[in-house]
């Protein structure tokens, strides 16, 4: 079995910083920044080498207050997997060019939803919400910010999507004896199931 790797864990030096910042250049998103750009942005996180099988980060691992960590993939895949029924159920990949985690840039404590496992060798770069705002100039960190905004505005239309469809299988079920829940408290209990 293959270590973890944390928060702390010793970063990779020397040529992972090169492969780092040669790995971004080929990506699509970053193609276009300037070489000395990527280069800024990569000595400013983390590269973080992977073994295949290796976990980067454990469901229910703690996010610290004020905010943790995230990871843009370079080279490679993570697989996120959530536990459930006993199993650990894979819940989607994470390519190059994606970032891992990015909730916990923006969380104020609480606790990862996922575990991320290396499919293969991977690099990654280690970076907290401080990059974002160290290199404002930086065309690399405006590519990681459009992703990041992109990716939550994703995420929000995907709860919205199922809320929407919540809200329709809740209401296709209601019979005429039911009366409708009349106030927003009634409302969001029949929506999720709520007592009386």
């Amino acid at each position: 079995m293959a270590p973890e790797v944390s928060g702390t864990s010793v970063p990779a030096i020397g040529e992972d910083l090169a492969a780092c910042v040669a790995g971004l250049g080929r990506l699509p998103a970053f193609s276009g920044v300037p070489g000395d750009h990527l280069r800024r942005f990569v000595l400013a996180g983390t590269p973080v080498r992977l073994q295949p099988g290796q976990v980067l980060v454990r469901q229910d691992d703690p996010i610290p207050r004020g905010g943790g960590l995230a990871w843009l993939v370079v080279e490679g895949v993570l697989q996120a997997t959530v536990r459930g029924g006993g199993d650990d159920r894979p819940v989607g990949a994470v390519r190059p060019g994606e970032v891992a985690g990015e909730l916990g840039l923006f969380a104020d404590g609480g606790r990862r939803s996922a575990t991320l496992t290396a499919e293969g060798p991977a690099l990654c770069l280690r970076f907290d919400a401080g990059l974002l705002e160290a290199l404002p100039h930086n065309r690399a960190v405006l590519v990681l910010e459009r992703h990041l905004m992109g990716s939550l505005a994703r995420r929000i239309r995907k709860t919205n999507l199922a809320i929407q469809k919540a809200w329709r299988e809740a209401s296709a079920g209601d019979s005429p004896e039911t009366p409708a829940p009349t106030g927003f408290f009634q409302r969001l209990a029949a929506l999720f199931g709520g007592g009386r």
